[in-house]
């Protein structure tokens, strides 16, 4: 073959290369990538373990048998600061850590403590001379747990402040303002301007919202207040709607509203009654198949069941008292049966 046509022949190859679409790169399981970018892979599947947990064989066990794509714990402020400026960090949030390896993690701030509160209930919202306290905490924690990479700030914040009452205080956030505009929306918004350069300086991202869902209507006016500010990365929403209709309809509020990231951090199928009959079972078990299909068809960044164990809460986990695995936990773990 001539040198000219080997010359052209050539070209022509290096033309093919540069105009083939390239390929998307490979997304592990078990990395966290920043910013978070999408490719065409299945939502991370993960669930919602409390700290401490993990010291049960059982079920740590259980845990590493379904090899979720991420997990969802929390981070107790109002404990781990109780006096300003000293820190005591949870044993069972550190040996839990530890037991998770290289398994993701959404590690969730919540509960002021009582010198940094603007109200009386550790739920209610942070002073504004507290405030700077939040951000070096979340400083301290990431300096301590590098591996934290994926922070979400408060639970269920949008939650009315008048709708809390001393028995519920500590699950959920309560800085739900209906005298404010967007039901004081714009609060939140302020908590995540004053952490998002804490969280970005430790390489973090932060998932903003946990979103109850409680209302649509309150909720749509709280995501309003905040969802245009720069200073987030992603949105995190409950979902207890019970229907896929619901469920499509919070989805399409959020990508109505913002193009970046979506997850469902907290989601499950309570059985009111305290304990799950044979048909609770099957329905649970139903909800997590929905949750997985309309995660994967709307490709959301991940889902969370609440919760791994037994919450002692109206048998929503995928393990019974006993440590055993309900129906729901094998539907988890066998997504193609």
């Amino acid at each position: 073959m001539s040198c000219k046509k080997t010359t052209i022949l050539l070209l022509l190859v290096l033309l093919l290369v540069a105009c083939s679409p390239t390929m998307p790169a490979v997304i592990k399981k078990s990395t966290v990538y920043l910013p978070f970018a999408y490719s065409h892979r299945q939502p991370a599947a993960g669930v919602e373990i409390w700290p401490g947990v993990l010291s049960s064989p059982a079920i740590k066990s259980k845990l590493l048998d379904l090899h979720p794509g991420i997990v969802r714990t929390y981070l107790d402020w109002s404990a781990i600061e109780a006096t300003k400026g000293v820190y005591s960090w949870p044993p069972g949030f550190t040996s839990d850590y530890q037991a998770l390896m290289d398994i993701p993690m959404i590690v969730t701030i919540k509960n002021t403590p009582t010198w940094a509160r603007a109200g009386v209930l550790a739920c209610d919202r942070i002073s504004t001379t507290g405030l700077p306290y939040l951000a070096k905490f979340i400083s301290a924690a990431m300096t301590r747990y590098p591996k934290i990479k994926m922070v979400e700030i408060w639970n269920e914040p949008d939650i009315l402040t008048t709708a809390m009452s001393p028995s519920m205080d500590g699950y959920f956030g309560c800085w739900g303002r209906v005298s404010e505009p967007y039901n004081g929306g714009g609060y939140y918004a302020s908590i995540l301007a004053a952490v998002y350069p804490t969280v970005h300086a430790k390489g973090g991202s932060v998932i903003a919202g946990a979103v109850s869902y409680a209302s649509r209507a309150g909720s749509l006016l709280w995501l309003d207040g905040w969802i245009h500010s720069p200073n987030y990365d992603m949105v995190s929403i409950h979902a207890y709607m019970r229907n896929q209709t619901g469920l499509q309809d919070a989805i399409n509020d959020v990508r109505s509203r913002t193009t970046r990231p979506l997850m469902i951090s907290e989601t499950s199928w309570f059985c009111y009654t305290g304990t799950c009959s044979a048909s609770d079972l099957a329905l649970q078990s139903a909800w997590l198949k929905t949750i997985r299909a309309v995660a994967t068809s709307n490709r959301l960044y991940a889902w969370v069941w609440y919760t791994l164990p037994d919450p002692g809460w109206r048998d929503a986990g995928l393990l019974n008292s006993a440590n055993a695995g309900k129906p729901v936990f094998y539907t988890f773990k066998n997504p193609y049966p």
